[in-house]
Parts: C-alpha cells; structure tokens; sequence
C-alpha cells in the first residue's frame, strides 16, 4: 500500500470516529472502535510504507496527533 493510500485510511478512521460521537448507543461505540482500528492499520501501513517496523502503527491510537509521530519517522526506502 502506498504512503497516500495508508495516510487516507488512517484519516478515515479519525473520521469514523468523530463520527460515532454524534450517534451514541451501542452503535456509536462500535462505530468509534472500528475508526480506531482503521486509524492503527492505516499507520501500520504508513510506517511499513516507510520501510518501518509495523509497531510503530501504533501512534494511530493518539490520533490524530499520533499521525505526527508516524508522519515524522525518516523513509528508508
């Protein structure tokens, strides 16, 4: 997957879950918890795109101020 794809994914799941606070109930939680994933495998792929190890996805889950740390990791392709 390429960089701007994963950088799209990731934004979505910030979307879903911006989302899921104006629906509430059980279906806004469920919302909330698939932007998040959405959030953290679109990072995983944003730093596997850089050449990264796939933890480093893991800044998905302080979105989108995480994005800044993936953002910020050097490319070693």
């Amino acid at each position: 997957m390429s960089k701007g794809s994963a950088k799209t994914v990731a934004w979505l799941g910030v979307f879903v879950g911006w989302i899921s606070n104006f629906i509430g109930g059980e279906f806004g939680i469920a919302l909330a918890l698939i932007g998040a994933a959405a959030a953290v495998v679109g990072c995983i792929f944003w730093a596997q795109a850089k050449k990264r190890h796939w933890a480093h996805g893991f800044w998905g889950l302080l979105a989108p101020i995480g994005f800044i740390g993936v953002g910020a990791l050097e490319d070693r392709s």
